[in-house]
């Protein structure tokens, strides 16, 4: 079974301006690349920090997991400033997602040492191994209806006893109404009863955070069998 990327989620999110430290940049010329690579890692190399507008403790997840040699893998890394955090702390990381633009960025941010992969379709994600760690901040909620289990599915398929996988996901508080927008991808909230058993029997959730008012949560599980 194939499972394609909708283009009008491609589109959406490569129309996206990443902001870094007051730089906006959507072209997709070398120098537009090197210039968003060499600002995220001047800013996460001073403060140790990912860009993010959440706060500074919402991280406290992942540092508590995190240990040099770690293999992981990242859904929808952006432009990589997850994963470049997580290169520094030692990790081996496969970085994903569906925007040309944002691999090229993290490419430059990671390799040689950790890959930038295209996800032109989800089957791509059946050619990575399996990962101690799979991260995904952002991305779970924003996946179509018609393919978010096929994607839990191949994600549980990347992984092995022991493995953890850590999501941030909004809250049926900041998003009660799953819907489609017209320029945007889908997006829905989840329940903490349904982001906690997301994964299935495989899985025993170990934290469910909500912070920044209840509008997003951190969840961690461990695959026990």
């Amino acid at each position: 079974k194939s499972m394609k990327i909708p283009i009008d989620s491609v589109n959406y999110w490569s129309k996206c301006l990443y902001r870094a430290e007051g730089i906006f940049e959507t072209d997709q010329s070398i120098e537009a690349v090197n210039q968003t690579k060499e600002v995220l890692r001047a800013y996460i190399d001073k403060t140790m920090v990912p860009i993010t507008p959440y706060g500074d403790e919402y991280h406290t997840e992942l540092d508590s997991i995190l240990h040099p040699g770690m293999s992981v893998l990242e859904l929808g890394c952006g432009v990589g400033a997850h994963s470049y955090y997580m290169q520094k702390k030692g990790a081996i990381v496969t970085a994903c997602d569906i925007v040309p633009y944002n691999i090229l960025v993290v490419r430059r941010m990671i390799e040689p040492e950790g890959t930038g992969v295209l996800l032109t379709s989800y089957n791509v994600l059946d050619s990575l191994g399996q990962f101690d760690l799979i991260f995904s901040h952002g991305c779970l909620h924003h996946i179509q209806p018609d393919c978010i289990q096929y994607v839990i599915d191949k994600l549980i398929e990347r992984t092995r006893i022991g493995s953890k996988i850590l999501i941030m996901v909004y809250t049926d508080f900041f998003y009660p109404f799953p819907n489609k927008h017209p320029e945007g991808p889908y997006t829905r909230g989840y329940t903490v009863p349904v982001a906690q058993a997301l994964f299935g029997p495989l899985f025993k959730c170990v934290s469910c955070r909500l912070y920044m008012n209840n509008c997003f949560m951190w969840v961690l599980y461990e695959r026990i069998e």
